[in-house]
């Protein structure tokens, strides 16, 4: 579940033939407290994210969940409770509401986990625009390349979900950026050549064939434990 940084992920969940229940909206953060607002409205399609999400939690009560979202330390939301706008920071509310979710009683009663999967750094430029405009005679003239690799950031967001997940044994954080980083620099380009983003957030196909496998091997290494 989540936003268009869950849904990036569906075509590798299709192509690798895995049953799952999607419940995405982009641009949404919804829970049965708190809803994301944009210019002070909610829509009422991600007010029936949560709606959804609860149905689906206590249908198949016992399968893990997979969340992933454009986690930000800024967040504009609408409390439910009495209709008011809250401005979260550093996650805090957000992290509550994940809490909430662990600590429901279809986790209490079973093993499953939250899978919380962190965001991706992305992508200094839009390489499917470099690579388009790379056959051009002119810019091959000039020489100019589209990078392969960029340096490695700092996702503050990333953190405090890592710190706060190690806190719970029934939740898992997973870094995507571990699947595409090595030492200080990560791919923008596969090995093939094809983009690793499709614009400057988002995984294309290939970069979440790459992250989607390292999650799934994660996750199937964790269950070991």
């Amino acid at each position: 579940t989540g936003d268009s940084f869950a849904r990036q992920y569906s075509t590798y969940l299709k192509e690798n033939n895995m049953s799952f229940i999607a419940i995405f909206k982009d641009g949404c953060f919804s829970t049965p407290s708190y809803v994301s607002r944009y210019k002070g409205s909610v829509s009422e399609s991600c007010l029936l994210r949560s709606v959804n999400f609860e149905k689906a939690t206590h249908d198949y009560d016992n399968l893990n969940v997979i969340y992933a979202q454009d986690w930000r330390t800024e967040s504009q939301l609408k409390r439910l409770s009495d209709n008011s706008d809250i401005d979260d920071h550093n996650l805090s509310i957000v992290l509550n509401e994940l809490g909430k979710i662990a600590d429901s009683a279809s986790f209490k009663k079973s093993t499953r986990k939250l899978i919380v999967i962190g965001k991706p750094q992305g992508s200094e430029n839009i390489i499917f625009e470099c690579l388009a405009k790379n056959p051009l005679p002119a810019i091959r003239f000039l020489g100019i390349n589209c990078p392969t690799t960029q340096n490695k950031n700092v996702i503050i967001e990333n953190d405090i979900l890592k710190n706060w997940a190690q806190k719970r044994n029934n939740v898992l954080y997973i870094d995507p950026n571990d699947a595409l980083c090595k030492g200080d620099r990560c791919l923008v380009q596969d090995e093939k050549g094809e983009p690793i983003y499709s614009d400057k957030g988002h995984l294309s196909k290939y970069g979440a064939k790459i992250v989607g496998e390292y999650i799934f091997k994660e996750i199937a290494r964790n269950s070991k434990k």
